[in-house]
């Protein structure tokens, strides 16, 4: 391509390059097709048919990012600034202020020597057309984050690195020849070389020691890590060992305890607090009965508690109580300790079932009713996820059996008042089910110490409650002075 260069030299070289060219073409593909498999169907090597599933991926994936999909993670891109974004981001953080401002100022420099087809500017053509295209295409995208200007990094470096060795170089030959020596005076010529010997030394100590400061974010533990880390090692979970070591001291080990049953879900109702969940009636339906799952005393008292079921219609503009049924019974009369199951039927005062109008006239839509959960004279719960002998589990708070008209069909709707609130899953005991607790310990030492930091009633009751803990070796036979009464 340079037009001082003889012809031949220059077809031999073109040669050369389209052959490079095509051999570096040749390994792409056997390495794209080796290191990417699910991007074609095979299921040989030589099934190089492209993977509808794959290409379905990449173009979703390109959708995602292009600003026309409204998703969260978009919104962050919404005010950025195409190609100074990305640039700022790479000076300042991705190479550092020193690197990233050599390197794009080779890039501007490489520019101008090629649009001026000065000497040399072959050797710059490549590492500038891939950092213009590249950054030119995806600098005016919609998301730019800074990882994705990867592949140019390498170049600017190269770049950047041909500009501060070029300039002394250029300045030294200018001290050294004669023709080159007009024009400025011997101490501005002097000073110049100077300061391009002193850029390189400045643009090579700062990047060193930026990578070094910004690499130390992963040399050493981040904060919240940190604190994580210290509370393992000095606050017991839900089951905490404190052994104390044969050196002398005491070390904490954490040990999941798991789930020894399914997790359930104990919600207190108050009085005069009512709870209200809307119902889906699309179509005429015959309201059969509400059925309260659980539903126990937390106090233990021998006093009745009432509490009242309301079906409601409530379209935002006027609210119409349809049908109200009040359960009065003492809950400590239950089946278990979470309490029975109780039934509350709906029906017309003259013995008709209670028909819930479904969609609204003209609107297409379910009608508007809720069932409402008041409680006169309590407080008591309602639980779920209860494993015992007693009833059967039960999924939810409360279950609205109705009947649709037109099919004929029996539904449930159920309910599940501890929706919206953070019930990390925790292990529950039950009398007369031991659960072990298996563990392998971390230090030599002697137990001193168990620690349940966090052990409670769901109840909230009066009454006391009594937990037997044993130490078992690896035979399983009970250590001596492992054995130990928690009553509270």
């Amino acid at each position: 391509l340079d037009r001082h260069m003889i012809a031949p030299e220059r077809f031999r070289l073109a040669s050369r390059a389209m052959l490079g060219l095509m051999i570096a073409g040749a390994f792409t593909v056997v390495v794209f097709r080796f290191l990417q498999p699910h991007a074609f169907e095979g299921p040989t090597v030589f099934g190089v048919i492209p993977n509808d599933g794959w290409l379905e991926d990449i173009s979703e994936a390109q959708r995602l990012v292009s600003g026309a999909v409204d998703i969260p993670p978009n919104h962050q891109w919404a005010d950025r600034t195409p190609w100074l974004y990305p640039w700022q981001n790479m000076v300042l953080w991705g190479m550092g202020p020193a690197l990233g401002l050599a390197g794009w100022g080779a890039v501007l420099w490489a520019l101008w020597i090629i649009v001026r087809g000065r000497p040399g500017w072959t050797r710059l053509a490549l590492l500038a057309a891939w950092i213009a295209v590249y950054f030119g295409w995806l600098g005016g995208n919609w998301v730019t984050t800074m990882r994705y200007f990867l592949p140019i990094y390498a170049p600017l470096a190269l770049l950047a690195g041909w500009m501060l060795l070029e300039i002394p170089r250029r300045l030294w030959l200018a001290r050294q020849q004669p023709t080159l020596r007009r024009g400025a005076p011997r101490w501005v010529r002097q000073g110049l070389l100077a300061g391009s010997v002193a850029a390189v030394l400045l643009v090579s100590g700062y990047t060193a020691a930026y990578g070094y400061g910004m690499t130390s974010i992963y040399r050493n533990v981040l904060t919240r890590v940190g604190v994580s880390l210290w509370f393992q090692e000095n606050v017991p979970g839900n089951l905490g060992l404190w052994i104390e070591e044969a050196e002398g001291g005491y070390s904490l080990q954490n040990v999941d305890t798991g789930l020894a049953a399914i997790p359930f879900y104990v919600v207190s109702l108050p009085e005069e607090q009512p709870i209200v969940q809307s119902l889906s009636i699309p179509t005429d339906t015959v309201v059969q009965s509400v059925v309260l799952h659980r539903l126990g005393d937390p106090q233990r008292d021998p006093d009745p508690e009432q509490v009242v079921v309301r079906l409601v219609f409530n379209n935002g503009f006027a609210r119409e109580v349809i049908a109200e049924e009040v359960l009065t019974a003492d809950l400590t009369e239950g089946f278990s300790d979470f309490g029975g199951e109780y039934s509350i039927p709906f029906n017309l005062p003259n013995g008709d079932p209670l028909l819930l109008r479904g969609a609204l006239p003209g609107v297409g839509l379910p009608a508007p009713y809720e069932v409402e959960i008041e409680v006169l004279d309590g407080p008591v719960t309602l639980s779920r996820n209860v494993s015992d002998a007693m009833l059967p589990i039960s999924l939810h708070h409360i279950s609205v059996y109705l009947e649709d008209t037109t099919t004929q069909t029996q539904t449930i709707q159920g309910f599940s008042l501890d929706d919206g609130i953070n019930n990390t899953p925790y292990t529950y005991f039950l009398p007369g089910q031991p659960a072990q607790v298996a563990f392998r310990a971390r230090a030599s030492g002697t137990i001193r110490q168990i620690e349940f930091p966090h052990l409670g009633d769901p109840f909230s009751d009066a009454d006391e409650e009594t937990m037997r803990v044993q130490i078992l070796g690896p035979e399983g036979a009970l250590q001596p002075g492992a054995l130990a009464a928690i009553s509270r």
